[in-house]
């Protein structure tokens, strides 16, 4: 039996717990996280549109699904998810151009971007 609810098994989710199981997974992974930062940001971009199709505006959504994601994890410092989320982000570009079978080909160490960064300059060229 699964130790994961049924809304984290569902990559349709965009709560904020759901979006905080991303981060926590993809914080804790090695190739596997990519996939994970992946669809931490699509999740988390998904969050945001969904409030503003409600009336509220973007950046006051931007802060209010960064509220509470940032309530769910106490113990991260506001610039390190700021940072953790634009890496994020630059992932979601990259692989959204490249295509997601491509993060098998990508080695990866969360400290260090360098084999992500060549993938992204080859791509360029």
């Amino acid at each position: 039996m699964s130790d994961q609810t049924s809304e984290e098994q569902d990559p349709s989710s965009d709560t904020a717990q759901n979006i905080v199981c991303m981060f926590k997974k993809a914080n804790k992974l090695g190739q596997e996280a990519i996939l994970y930062w992946y669809y931490f940001i699509e999740k988390y971009d998904k969050r945001i549109d969904n409030l503003v199709a409600g009336g509220v505006k973007k950046k006051t959504a931007t802060s209010m699904v960064y509220q509470e994601i940032k309530q769910l994890l106490p113990d991260i410092t506001d610039v390190n998810l700021y940072q953790k989320i634009l890496r994020a982000r630059k992932l979601y570009k990259l692989f959204s151009t490249l295509g997601l079978e491509k993060i098998k080909q990508v080695s990866y160490n969360h400290n260090d971007e360098e084999g992500i960064e060549g993938l992204y300059k080859k791509k360029r060229i």
